[in-house]
């Protein structure tokens, strides 16, 4: 049975500000697409929460995906569901981003 996917605050706001990156540059097609894609992808955490590489580093439990080698994806489970912390740029200094995280 798949857990519950929830899509923290900062997570929603990190696609918010990819989406509007990718809209100035591409349009709002691309940037939907893009976005749709990334979630999708995070969809799959819901079926398989284990997937991707731990990052206890900077916080218990935390795992990350990548997709197309440009964006990550921070997840953790909790209890029945597999939260989404971050959603970032894989350029980003991931342990900085995350300081002050919810």
């Amino acid at each position: 049975m798949a857990a519950r996917l929830v899509f923290r605050p900062a997570a929603r706001a990190d696609l918010n500000k990819l989406y509007d990156w990718i809209a100035e540059r591409a349009g709002a097609g691309s940037a939907l697409a893009y976005v749709l894609h990334i979630r999708e992808k995070a969809g799959r955490l819901a079926v398989y929460p284990g997937l991707g590489s731990p990052h206890d580093v900077l916080g218990p439990g935390v795992r990350s995906i990548s997709y197309r080698r440009r964006t990550v994806i921070l997840s953790r489970l909790g209890g029945d569901a597999v939260e989404i912390i971050r959603v970032l740029d894989g350029g980003r200094d991931l342990s900085r981003s995350m300081q002050g995280d919810d």
